[in-house]
């Protein structure tokens, strides 16, 4: 009997770490994001930087596309968004945002919280979407409107 208690304890303990261990990490890649999207950009131009924003893929490149957590910057060029692993950004000139509305969805991936959606018209002029989840949509919707209207 004690050796079931021992081994439920063990699991336990094994489970905490792993989970600290991760959660450690994530932070040191939102970290090192961040840095790079202020190495790459001007510090000063950055109107709005969200480190961990969740980018639920571009429509023309469909479900199976990069998806994940990134480093989200808006500035008054337009959008920066630059993956946590990886070396992939997306980057949306602010003449070529078409549009932007909130959804509980977007290509059938739903998280519970509001989906931020700009529409966008590729360098060959063909419309697209992509979006992303932010822990504060409501900011990052408001600064995107100011910024287009």
């Amino acid at each position: 009997m004690n050796w079931l208690w021992i081994s439920l304890a063990g699991f336990v303990v094994l489970l905490v770490v792993g989970f600290l261990v991760l959660r450690n990490r994530l932070r040191g890649l939102a970290r090192r994001c961040r840095r790079r999207v202020l190495d790459r950009l001007d510090e000063e131009s950055i109107l709005l930087l969200e480190p961990a924003a969740n980018c639920l893929g571009v429509r023309s490149r469909g479900p199976g596309h990069l998806r994940g957590n990134g480093c989200w910057a808006l500035t008054a060029a337009g959008i920066h968004f630059e993956f946590w692993v990886g070396a992939a950004t997306l980057e949306l000139p602010l003449n070529r945002i078409t549009g932007l509305r909130v959804a509980d969805s977007f290509q059938g991936v739903s998280k519970g919280l509001p989906v931020v959606i700009v529409g966008f018209t590729d360098p060959a002029g063909t419309a697209d979407e992509t979006a992303w989840i932010f822990a504060d949509h409501k900011t990052v919707v408001s600064e995107l409107e100011d910024l287009l209207s």
